[in-house]
């Protein structure tokens, strides 16, 4: 038996008597069912359907669920769609699950009805008092913190500016700066495909980063329900287990879709020059190839003496004022502070380099223009680990499209179909008055139902459930 929970940062400060819980039942059909055991679910609670009351449910609910029939065929197509009665009292995030009733003991459902009611038991108020840490909740965004400090004394420095960088080519840079504990704040607002993050400081040599995890929630005190089988249940789960091996024998006719979402333009829509150096004669540093390629990219030397790339600005008027900021650089996403080590930078590793003329502010500091150098194998910021701090991140999944079978031209007629979920969509927006969705019915004959959960935009949980029937005609 496994436990699913799931929680928002704001809700770990109350521990796990608030989080949402639920028990998940693995079988391993090889094992031989003892005639020792119990058939059913312990003390825990019993599996039992979310909606047993369809007429109290379309009362109380301004959503209501609706099908063209309630007796099907096998790979019959179903239509099956939402009334909202109620305007923007309906509106809502819900999931849609239509599946076979199970035949095996399992775990008792948890609703969005049954969760909401647990919700306003909890506690009113978080347990912490003045001067305890709590949870931050994430309102802006993915929550980065850490703490800056030397490196000899490990005595934290303040006022110090950390540039976190987020690598690859779809990059994100932020900047902030440190509290007078040494520690900083940051959040990541947009979507991203990186899995760590870097960290540098700008300016203090003697400085040491860390990026900091949330601690985690002590789940030692989680009560497990334990569901046991009988030997009568033996021919099920023989069934239930042909019927997945089947399925997956056929998966790659029937794979689930990765939907990769829109990276946002790490340029803000600036205007960049792109230099492939594949297109010209390669030459050894990077310095040569500025010099050689690029007329208006070169290392100067600041009034401290400190060697710097500059970006000849782009003037758009006569009178525009001139300026010696050096530029922002960029190795694979990752922030360059030290521009004097590009000098000798193996360009036969590069790519193509792009550049944006535009003047630009990160945190304190003002750039004159950015340069990304995309290096041939990507992977930079492994050279970075000896030099900056990298931390793992815990990147969200990306969103599915699941697989949907289309029986209506019989193409699929030589390919099995053993489904016990015909259809699953666990983001659904409603905001009309009728939403339709439409799938096809499994070879699996037997008992069926469509539950819709979810929450309106008011807060009120939503818990639908419709029955129907697959038949052999």
């Amino acid at each position: 038996t496994y436990k699913l929970v799931a929680y928002t940062q704001w809700m770990k400060n109350a521990g796990i008597s608030q989080i949402f819980q639920a028990d998940i039942k693995v079988i391993n059909p090889y094992n031989e069912i003892s005639n020792a055991s119990v058939s059913g679910i312990d003390d825990c609670g019993t599996a039992e359907s979310p909606i047993t009351d369809i007429a109290s449910t379309r009362t109380n609910s301004p959503l209501v669920l609706e099908m063209d029939t309630t007796v099907y065929n096998p790979r019959s197509p179903v239509q099956l769609s939402t009334r909202n009665f109620k305007g923007n009292l309906g509106y809502g995030n819900y999931s849609l699950l239509v599946r076979r009733k199970n035949e095996l003991p399992e775990p008792k459902y948890i609703s969005a009805t049954d969760f909401g009611y647990t919700y306003l038991r909890s506690a009113k108020n978080i347990p912490q008092q003045l001067g305890d840490s709590i949870y931050l909740p994430e309102q802006r965004g993915e929550l980065i913190f850490g703490r800056v400090e030397k490196k000899t004394t490990s005595e934290p420095i303040s006022g110090q500016e950390v540039i976190l960088s987020l690598p690859g080519e779809a990059f994100q840079l932020t900047a902030t700066l440190t509290n007078h504990e040494g520690y900083f704040y940051t959040y990541i607002k947009k979507p991203y495909q990186a899995d760590r993050i870097i960290a540098n400081v700008n300016e203090e040599d003697d400085a040491q980063v860390k990026i900091l995890g949330q601690s985690e929630l002590d789940f030692r005190s989680l009560q497990f329900c334990d569901t046991r089988l009988e030997r009568q249940d033996s021919a099920a789960v023989l069934q239930r287990s042909v019927h997945n091996q089947l399925e997956n024998l056929f998966f790659s006719r029937k794979p689930d879709s990765v939907l990769t979402t829109e990276m946002p333009d790490p340029f803000d829509g600036g205007i960049v020059d792109t230099l492939r150096l594949e297109d010209y004669t390669r030459f050894s540093t990077l310095e040569e190839t500025f010099i050689e390629l690029l007329n208006y990219v070169g290392f100067r030397r600041g009034k401290d003496g400190v060697e710097y790339i500059r970006v000849l600005q782009d003037f758009e008027f006569y009178d525009e004022e001139y300026n010696d900021y050096p530029a922002l650089v960029l190795i694979d996403g990752v922030f360059i502070k030290d521009h004097a080590f590009l000098k000798k930078f193996d360009a036969k590793t590069v790519e193509e380099i792009r550049i944006l003329r535009d003047q630009l502010v990160l945190g304190n500091n003002n750039y004159q223009g950015l340069i990304f150098i995309k290096t041939i194998d990507g992977d930079f910021y492994k050279q970075q680990q000896a030099i900056a701090h990298s931390s793992n991140l815990n990147s969200p999944r990306w969103n599915k499209r699941y697989f949907r079978p289309d029986h209506t031209y019989n193409t699929w007629e030589h390919i099995p179909d053993y489904r016990y979920v015909v259809f699953w969509e666990p983001d659904i927006t409603i905001n009309g008055t009728r939403e339709q969705f439409n799938f096809f019915t499994s070879d699996i004959p037997g008992d069926y139902e469509a539950i819709l959960e979810g929450f309106t935009e008011y807060g009120k949980p939503i818990s639908l459930s419709i029955p129907f029937k697959v038949v052999i005609p």
